[in-house]
């Protein structure tokens, strides 16, 4: 299915990004062709 939803952005021209929230995620973004992981924070907002 990440492959997939990949070569669908390529082909569409929107840029795939692949937010790894842990080292899993990182090794299967790894496998699929993403280079250069980079740990940052992230924040979310939400109303109650």
């Amino acid at each position: 299915m990440c492959a997939h939803l990949i070569e669908y952005s390529l082909e569409n021209d929107y840029d795939p990004r692949w937010d790894a929230a842990n080292k899993p995620s990182v090794g299967l973004a790894l496998k699929l062709g993403y280079t250069d992981p980079e740990e940052h924070e992230l924040m979310i907002y939400w109303e109650d």
